[in-house]
């Protein structure tokens, strides 16, 4: 049977405007539990809620891991009434909301995220060996306190974004356009518009991170497209996320955590081509290992392309 992450036979009988509701509808629950989640903050802190929506620098002094619940803690009630409501509305079972409507490859899902994590820590050390500079500034006791809470919420919010760009956007624009490649570009368009409010990019520019979005997006939908499924572009989102909070974190970032170390990054431009060059690295070594032999599932979903 032909099976294509974005064109399913069962989705022809799904509006094309259906898709785009859960796109608005699950950006619209995340901003009011993250609006929930600040207005607790600032009860905690004895803080007006107006002063954090003027000033969100304000939110900077609580500690890491409260600050963290606030913005991530809605993930998981939207992640579960996701999967509550998917069957109902698609008529599609659970499995066919994170792939090609085939069983989800946690071992494939783990392997990949190890492998990531891997790359990215062997590709700072060469960055270091090379003369770039990386500092140690691990405060242990404040680590300890956030990791289980980064440990837990980092997946759920991954998991929303792969949701939000592949899952639907990325099919929405299918249905209406009937080219993988067109709507893979154009999700992940979105998806670096949508990055522009992050701190990230008062710090080293709206061009430059702007294509840095859209690279990343890029990487992710192509593993979506090449593998059927969320298993490997969640993986490289969730090890990606994890590594800059937990590990290795750069000035001016958008959320603030008790990384091990700080990197201070060359200027934008080598900056972008680094990242760049780092992620297309990733993704061919990912593609290689997992034996991604049906490249032309990035442009063809006909009949022609057939799962394996």
């Amino acid at each position: 049977m032909n099976r294509h992450f974005l064109s399913l036979p069962e989705f022809d009988k799904i509006p094309i405007l259906g898709w785009f509701i859960w796109v608005l509808l699950l950006l619209g629950c995340m901003l009011l539990m993250q609006f929930a989640g600040l207005w607790a903050l600032s009860s905690i802190l004895g803080i007006k809620f107006q002063q954090i929506q003027s000033q969100p620098e304000l939110i900077q002094n609580a500690r890491p891991e409260w600050v963290l619940l606030a913005l991530f803690a809605g993930f998981i009630p939207i992640i579960a009434v996701g999967y509550l409501l998917w069957k109902p509305w698609s008529g599609l079972s659970i499995r066919a909301l994170n792939t090609a409507n085939r069983p989800f490859r946690y071992g494939v899902f783990f392997t990949a995220l190890v492998l990531v994590l891997g790359l990215i820590g062997a590709a700072d050390f060469l960055y270091v060996l090379g003369g770039g500079n990386i500092k140690w500034q691990g405060d242990w006791p404040a680590f300890l306190r956030f990791l289980p809470w980064a440990l837990l919420l980092f997946p759920f919010q991954t998991l929303f974004e792969e949701w939000v760009f592949r899952g639907f956007l990325m099919r929405g624009m299918h249905q209406i356009i009937r080219s993988p490649l067109a709507a893979l570009l154009a999700s992940s368009l979105f998806f670096g518009l949508l990055h522009m409010g992050n701190s990230e990019v008062s710090e080293f520019g709206v061009g430059y991170m702007l294509v840095y979005y859209m690279a990343q997006a890029l990487v992710m939908g192509a593993l979506v497209l090449l593998f059927d499924g969320l298993e490997l572009a969640w993986a490289y989102h969730l090890a990606n996320n994890l590594y800059v909070s937990l590990l290795v974190t750069l000035p001016g970032s958008s959320l603030r955590t008790p990384a091990l170390w700080i990197s201070e990054p060359p200027e934008p431009l080598k900056m972008l081509l680094l990242s760049s060059s780092i992620s297309l690295i990733v993704a061919l070594s990912l593609i290689l290992i997992f034996r991604a032999t049906q490249l032309d599932r990035l442009w063809k979903t006909d009949s022609s392309t057939e799962q394996k």
